[in-house]
């Protein structure tokens, strides 16, 4: 395995791949092309996002989210800007989608060029169009941050793969745990996105490259690194929250802060319910290939193993289990029987279309949900001054509350969404 010592080697990738850049950039461009045209319009708590910035920013803070308050006085993104917050998303996502591109080449010898090739292509517009990422990203505010976390997620899972199998590099060590750090205190679910990729790298060296007398060692080395980030990661969430807890009183906490208020039992049913509509897609935002992809990578995992003929193989096993539980993409890192080629092809592009199809319709949903409540938010601008005219002298002090709570957000809506794309307060 090469070690990515300076940007060139990546440079040298994406030049030599020009075409798959071109793909994934027009599959990020259709996928969320609709989001960017509609950016103005007004979705879930957004418009206590541009009327109480500094607000909502400490909400996060209060659940522990000190990677995405980083990202987003470091990148000055902590204003409501959607279109700029679209666009710093879908190029961060093109570039993660590439550097994961990268790191499956630098970890396949040449001999395997053509089943990596195949995989980026696949993994590309699969990862990319994937519904439950276009639900993700409906929450403009963060959608920049969450992208970067996905990247930090890869670079730190390459860090660490890289230390694993070349000792005594300790800098790689670090790298890796510093973005760990930074991508968990992001978002909480970037910690399984991490231990998928974590895995996937290391099911592509068993499998393609040279064999090794320390696979122990090196699972060793990737489990103990990885407690250590996850117990960095809630031991620093928790000091941010004692040090910056007098800020934390806001709008939107009753709404975001609704762990720890469930029972044990409550949280295996949801956990159970979810699993359920995972694997079996009953909410669109799932996709449905991912069941048949799943078997699909269980069963060439085990004949892909065998075949290595490797040792310790129980930890291989053990790997694609972990695997087999977060995704089911790189079942194509273990297609190599030429008969399965069309049917297998056939059925990929069938989920491709069908996840931009589903991603798609999803964004015009949510489109003409805020259509409708920036015309329910008119109609409440206009009675709502149609009552406080009506009102004269003493009588007028009933709506003082009206003034200081909803009528802000109202003009916020209708401001925004008529005055391209600027606000005020009336």
């Amino acid at each position: 395995m090469k070690e990515l010592t300076d940007m060139r080697e990546f440079a040298g990738f994406i030049r030599r791949n020009s075409w798959l850049v071109i793909f994934t950039v027009l599959t990020a461009a259709v996928v969320y092309g609709a989001y960017l045209i509609h950016g103005g319009d007004i979705l879930t708590d957004a418009e206590t996002y541009i009327v109480y910035q500094e607000d909502s920013l400490a909400t996060f803070e209060r659940a522990g989210r000190y990677g995405l308050y980083m990202a987003k006085k470091l990148f000055s993104t902590n204003t409501y800007m959607p279109e700029a917050f679209l666009c710093y998303m879908m190029i961060v996502m093109c570039i993660a989608s590439l550097f994961f591109d990268f790191c499956i080449h630098d970890i396949m010898p040449a001999g395997h060029g053509k089943e990596a090739d195949i995989f980026s292509w696949v993994f590309n517009g699969l990862f990319i169009s994937c519904p439950v990422l276009v639900h993700q990203f409906y929450f403009y505010y963060q959608a920049f941050e969450v992208a970067l976390g996905f990247f930090l997620g890869i670079l730190g899972a390459y860090a660490v793969h890289i230390w694993a199998y070349k000792k005594g590099k300790a800098p790689w060590a670090f790298l890796g745990f510093a973005c760990m750090l930074w991508s968990f205190g992001i978002y909480q679910v970037l910690v399984p996105f991490y231990i998928a990729v974590n895995v996937a790298f290391y099911l592509a060296d068993y499998l393609y490259g040279e064999k090794r007398e320390d696979y122990f060692l090196v699972c060793v080395k990737l489990t103990g690194i990885f407690l250590a980030g996850l117990c960095g990661y809630l031991l620093l969430s928790k000091l941010w929250v004692l040090v910056r807890y007098h800020k934390f009183m806001t709008l939107l906490a009753d709404n975001y802060m609704g762990w720890g208020r469930f029972s044990f039992t409550d949280c295996l049913r949801l956990i159970k319910r979810d699993l359920w509509n995972v694997i079996f897609s009953q909410v669109p935002a799932f996709s449905r290939g991912y069941l048949f992809l799943t078997v699909l990578f269980v069963a060439l995992a085990w004949q892909g193993g065998k075949r290595a003929g490797k040792k310790q193989f129980y930890l291989y096993l053990m790997a694609t289990a972990v695997f087999a539980a977060c995704a089911g993409f790189a079942a194509m890192l273990l297609w190599d029987r030429r008969r399965l080629f069309y049917p297998l092809a056939g059925v990929l592009l069938f989920l491709f279309c069908d996840q931009i199809s589903i991603s798609n319709r999803y964004e015009q949903m949510i489109h003409f949900v805020a259509k409708a409540d920036r015309e329910m938010a008119g109609a409440i601008y206009q009675q709502a001054r149609k009552l406080s005219l009506d009102s004269v002298g003493g009588g007028g002090r009933h709506y003082r509350h009206f003034y200081r709570t909803v009528y802000p957000q109202v003009s916020c809506i209708l401001s925004w969404t008529g005055g391209c794309g600027r606000y005020f307060i009336l």
